[in-house]
């Protein structure tokens, strides 16, 4: 009898250890997003306990605008719009989801601050005008960045997400520059 009451205790506690080192996940398993002003479709996926891969799809416009004036009192004006194609994936390790829980915080659809690196590829342009023969700027090419971001969804599934940090391209003549995206959109709520 007691061997079996041993066996039993030993049975039980076994099981408890297993359960309590269970990973907790804080991020989403997939989650889908629509840009307002790319406008574009963003998902981001779950790789591990704090990392995604965030895969986009948008649409970016580049321009220039002129002014001359002129001592007669003529004034001329020029203008050139390209609009790109952009596709763009990133790895996003997320460092600060149990400090915003221990806050009282929502980390609801991935709402946390993260450090990112991001490959963007920019097709050729799809629409392009000009006036008086001003050429807006290329950008059609690669992009790699390293980037600190944050992204919160808001009541209503409100989107926001701001990213900072440097990049290195090869669609212009200095290959080394800052990157800077700000982004507003919506997210789509899970399906029950």
């Amino acid at each position: 009898m007691r061997k079996w009451l041993l066996f039993l205790v030993l049975l039980s506690s076994g099981s408890y250890a297993q359960d309590s080192t269970q990973v907790v996940h804080y991020l989403d398993k997939s989650v889908w997003r629509v840009e307002f002003f790319g406008p574009g479709v963003i998902n981001e996926s779950r790789l591990g306990k704090n990392t995604t891969f965030v895969s986009q799809f948008r649409f970016i416009a580049n321009g220039a605008y002129e002014k001359n004036s002129s001592i007669g009192g003529g004034n001329e004006s020029r203008s050139a719009i390209k609009v790109y194609p952009q596709l763009s994936g990133a790895g996003r390790y997320y460092y600060n989801f149990v400090r915003r829980l221990e806050r009282g915080k929502s980390i609801r659809y991935n709402s946390g601050n993260y450090i990112s690196t991001k490959l963007l590829y920019t097709l050729p342009a799809i629409i392009e005008t000009s006036s008086g023969g001003l050429q807006a700027p290329d950008v059609q090419g690669v992009s790699v960045q390293a980037l600190w971001g944050f992204q919160r969804t808001y009541r209503r599934n409100f989107y926001l997400n701001l990213e900072l940090g440097l990049g290195v391209n090869t669609y212009s003549s200095e290959p080394l520059g800052g990157a800077a995206y700000f982004t507003l959109g919506y997210t789509f709520p899970k399906r029950s």
